[in-house]
């Protein structure tokens, strides 16, 4: 594969002994987990499901997030049914990011069976927040953004993990190749965002480092207005006393389409991403640049 500013460091050829620390926690994320457009399929996308259910016999992990378009169609009771039981079938505790596939009309149906689509949690002295990138289109609704603000104040976090659906960093000119590249770039037609403006401003002085991830990303686009997204994305900012890592991930048909794995402790924090092509993982915080694979 071609990458972008970067290359990969023997992407696949690590193994789980590789990535296994006792001394860690472990946790997966994961985008568009309904799978490939052009199948109708219901539950987790398949080779998904399996190297996951075969990756939790050697890695024991505390939970995961579905970053986002989990169903097709999210006014559809079967598919949320599936998706449950294949989440109860891995018995991982496993948090949900709306995406747009999974609103469907409205997200009705979604807030009736989950709940809040915005919450946060804190675990380890690190806080987790699941945003909601589809309640304002490119924008993290007033309510998400005063949230994250009260979450922040007087507090001295280990690391803050952010999650959403969309990639709504690639309003900034500099990820304008990203934003040609994604799963669906009528999505992404919005004028502006608040991402720059209102919700990374909250981190810019804190001494703690920051993770956004999305799941956006990794479907093999076979109809006619589309061509194949990209699958993995890594960016890393610098703010005022810390760092902004901005990652990008996902399946769905494309050829590096992936998953990832958390590994951290209260000190560090090691992101590996899982293509479910390979047997292998490859590490993600090797890299000092931007870039992409296509």
């Amino acid at each position: 594969f071609f990458l972008t500013g970067f290359q990969f460091y023997s992407c696949g050829e690590m193994t789980i002994e590789d990535i296994q620390n006792e001394k860690k926690s472990y946790f997966y994320v994961a985008g568009h987990t309904y799978g490939k457009l052009t199948e109708n399929q219901l539950g987790l996308y398949p080779p998904f499901f399996s190297q996951l259910s075969e990756l939790k016999d050697d890695i024991e992990l505390e939970f995961g997030v579905l970053t986002g378009d989990m169903v097709s169609s999210g006014d559809e009771t079967a598919r949320w049914d599936a998706l449950d039981r294949d989440i109860n079938n891995l018995n991982i505790i496993t948090h949900k990011v709306v995406g747009n596939h999974d609103v469907g009309s409205d997200n009705s149906l979604y807030v009736a069976r989950y709940g809040s689509t915005f919450y946060s949690l804190t675990l380890n002295n690190s806080l987790f927040l699941i945003l909601d990138s589809e309640l304002q289109t490119g924008f993290i609704s007033p309510d998400q953004i005063t949230m994250v603000s009260n979450l922040l104040k007087d507090q001295n976090y280990n690391h803050i993990f952010v999650f959403m659906h969309r990639l709504l960093w690639v309003t900034n000119d500099q990820y304008s190749a990203l934003a040609n590249d994604l799963n669906d770039k009528i999505g992404y037609q919005f004028a502006t965002s608040n991402f720059w403006t209102d919700l990374i401003p909250l981190f810019q002085s804190l001494a703690t480092d920051v993770f956004v991830f999305a799941g956006d990303l990794g479907t093999g686009r076979s109809i006619n207005i589309m061509t194949e997204s990209t699958s993995a994305f890594y960016d890393r900012l610098n703010l005022d006393e810390s760092q902004l890592y901005l990652i990008g991930s996902g399946m769905g048909g494309g050829k590096l389409e992936n998953f990832l794995i958390v590994s951290w402790n209260e000190n560090l924090v090691d992101i590996f991403m899982k293509p479910l092509n390979n047997q292998g993982f490859c590490s993600i915080r090797n890299f000092d640049n931007a870039g992409m694979d296509t």
